[in-house]
């Protein structure tokens, strides 16, 4: 351990370097502390090790064959043994419970991050497990409100918010290549969904508005991006369709931002999220968007800077749907608005933000 006062040594667990929003805040965390003179290793199960090989982080891949094999949660020891870091950080349920489990043998200090919000949801036997490793072993950050409220309901562990991150310059590069399409937005531009294909996404509710709108309004599309468990349940309820719904499975970020940036609206009506990425990202570009009434987006997204809408109401949602198409002085206002509130997340904040936390907890 190098000490509270010099740089950090810290060690990060996490399922995959690629992907979703978890996987790009700890790509941007892990570049960020390096760029301030920590050392930072990151261990992973999947992923293509280019994302954060090239940037001074010191990689370990882990086997990905099970989730609690012996084998699994040995090299988990061994990591944290043979580093000995100032902090260990889980960033996923499965590594979570893993590095819970060698908590229990070893002293450490060990950081949970919580990235949803899950006040109200069921328990699972993973999570229960998660729950009684982190009483009094774990310092829990969240990445929202309500995720930090759900670990004070359930633990009296030591609970903070970190809000995420964002590398803006990406986006303003994408703007630059694409300029002039945020004032011309082609007459035939389709709406858009970015994310895992997973239940609480409520994919399911976005294709039966989308169906019931096009029955009268065949002109637009739907263009889907993500990959998960539902997809095959969602490309059959999408059948009747046709080729106004394409899904395209996981596409390289600049692929897929490029199609969020050329859209006429982003759709997200999940029940729940921690900070939506892609939400920022969508209204940084300038993009309308449309969420849930779920307390993740109305806790967080300020009422002039998006669409509400019921997941269960298709005709609400269709309503949404013409309003976007239809632009206006009312959208312009709202895509403003957004924009504005998206500047604030600067990666340089977040990042400072972990450096003072964990600076923090060497003192005590």
């Amino acid at each position: 351990m190098q000490g509270p006062d010099g740089p950090l040594k810290v060690l990060f667990f996490i399922h995959a370097l690629d992907g979703g929003g978890a996987e790009s805040q700890l790509r941007h965390l892990s570049r960020g502390l390096v760029a301030r003179g920590h050392q930072v290793h990151v261990a992973f199960s999947d992923g293509d090790r280019t994302a954060l090989e090239d940037d001074g982080v010191i990689l370990h891949q882990l086997s990905a064959s099970s989730n609690y094999a012996f084998r699994s949660l040995w090299a988990v020891c061994r990591l944290v043994r043979d580093i000995r870091p100032d902090v260990v950080q889980s960033w996923t349920l499965k590594y979570d419970v893993m590095v819970g489990l060698v908590r229990v043998m070893f002293r450490f200090v060990w950081v949970l991050r919580e990235s949803n919000n899950l006040c109200g949801q069921a328990e699972t036997l993973k999570s229960r497990l998660r729950i009684a490793l982190a009483r009094k072993r774990a310092h829990i950050v969240a990445n929202s409100e309500g995720g930090a409220r759900y670990w004070r309901q359930v633990t009296s562990a030591d609970v903070g918010v970190i809000k995420n991150g964002y590398d803006f310059t990406f986006l303003d590069q994408l703007q630059r290549a694409d300029e002039g399409s945020e004032a011309e937005r082609h007459a035939d531009a389709g709406l858009c969904y970015l994310g895992r294909l997973s239940g609480h996404k409520r994919v399911d509710a976005l294709i039966s508005a989308f169906l019931r709108f096009s029955a009268s309004d065949d002109s637009l599309h739907l263009d889907i991006i993500g990959d998960g468990p539902e997809r095959g349940s969602l490309e059959a309820l999408a059948h009747d369709a046709g080729g106004q719904i394409c899904f395209h499975g996981y596409l390289a970020q600049n692929q897929a931002l490029s199609l969020v940036s050329g859209s006429c609206a982003l759709v997200l009506l999940s029940d729940y999220e921690g900070t939506p990425n892609v939400v920022l990202e969508a209204q940084y570009l300038k993009v309308p968007v449309i969420l849930s009434r779920s307390e993740s987006h109305t806790g967080f997204f300020p009422a002039e800077t998006a669409i509400f809408v019921s997941p269960d109401d298709p005709r609400e949602v269709c309503e949404a749907f013409s309003r976007v198409r239809a632009g206006g002085p009312e959208i312009d206002r709202m895509v403003a608005s957004a924009r504005q509130f998206a500047e604030q997340w600067s990666l340089d904040r977040m990042v400072g933000a972990y450096e003072s936390f964990y600076k923090a907890l060497q003192h005590t």
